[in-house]
């Protein structure tokens, strides 16, 4: 018996559409993966018939499908809507695309996205380490404890501290917040920067790797041609530097926390 024909059908068209396919799971597959009508038991059966999907697969696609309705999907690719997450945060980038002109691709939405994923992580992080101390703290005041009064009310403490800690995560993309359309050329501008950065010390370091072998074999030419061409590079980076530095009291505070 064929548990998931709504599904089937969609994945066996020749399109094979995301859309229709997560549309099909969200009505007769569960969100688990275990079960009757779970993913794993979906995935299985789609590969009975042929189609091999994995059930972590078929379980992003059915969460696309419901966190972006019907009415909310834009005509652009489905890697974009699931980039993005959630129907005010594709909406925010698209609008914030059309100033800079950038095409909408899932690798802009990241490049948007990055640093306010970046801080949310980094806040989770800040969190459990203080729920961590929390948690330190109390089981200390409960080995110190002189009574069960106070032993009940460090053990409540560590309860506590467990649940801070527990709660201290990065939300899903559909739950998070979308950004200001007047914050994300910036925020793009920042990621870009700060890859470019990174490629150029990768860059640098690969090329004294390639003529490490071959410093005794260098004529005077060649050390000052490259010695002239670091310099410049290091001039250029050094006035950048000083540029960036005399906007270092600039109020754009939303990007200030992660580099």
């Amino acid at each position: 018996m064929v548990k998931f024909p709504k599904t089937l059908k969609a994945a066996m068209t020749a399109e094979r559409s995301q859309w229709a396919i997560g549309d099909a799971l969200a009505k007769e597959a569960e969100e688990k993966f275990t079960g009757t009508y779970g993913l794993d038991a979906c995935a299985a059966e789609l590969f009975e018939n042929g189609i091999d999907y994995s059930a972590d697969y078929l379980g992003r696609l059915r969460g696309i499908a419901i966190a972006f309705p019907e009415g909310d999907r834009q005509v652009l690719p489905w890697s974009v809507h699931e980039e993005a997450g959630n129907p005010e945060t594709l909406k925010a980038v698209v609008a914030a695309a059309k100033k800079t002109g950038d095409k909408v691709t899932k690798w802009f939405v990241r490049e948007a996205l990055k640093q306010m994923r970046a801080q949310a992580q980094e806040e989770a992080r800040a969190a459990k380490a203080e729920a961590d101390r929390e948690i330190e703290e109390a089981r200390k005041e409960h080995a110190k404890a002189k009574d069960d009064s106070e032993r009940k009310a460090a053990k409540k403490k560590v309860e506590k501290a467990k649940a801070k800690r527990k709660a201290a995560k990065v939300p899903p993309k559909k739950e998070q917040p979308a950004p200001k359309v007047d914050d994300v050329p910036f925020m793009v501008a920042r990621t870009r920067f700060n890859a470019a950065m990174g490629q150029i010390k990768r860059d640098l370091k690969a090329a004294g790797k390639q003529i490490a072998p071959f410093m005794d074999d260098f004529t005077a030419a060649f050390v000052n041609n490259a010695v002239e061409e670091l310099l410049e590079i290091a001039n250029a980076a050094r006035e950048l530097a000083d540029e960036i530095r005399k906007h270092s009291s600039s109020k754009r505070g939303h990007l200030s926390v992660v580099g």
